[in-house]
């Protein structure tokens, strides 16, 4: 939401703050997504990570992840 509401500071904070968190499992995982999205071009390396991570869950959010990117025009 604070994404969208045009305030990514806020929002890469708030993702990165849940990441680190002691939360399920699921949680950690939107928050991986959130933070990528939030850091725009910027989250490329976090991407990177997930796509070469041996985890399939997190594997998973490297590959459905861009397809929430937006479109370039």
């Amino acid at each position: 939401m604070l994404y969208r509401a045009g305030k990514p500071t806020e929002a890469r904070k708030l993702y990165d703050t849940v990441r680190a968190a002691n939360v399920p499992r699921q949680r950690q995982l939107e928050a991986i997504r959130g933070a990528i999205l939030a850091r725009q071009s910027a989250g490329l390396p976090l991407l990177l990570e997930q796509l070469r991570s041996p985890d399939k869950a997190l594997f998973g959010i490297g590959l459905s992840t861009p397809a929430n990117f937006p479109a370039a025009t």
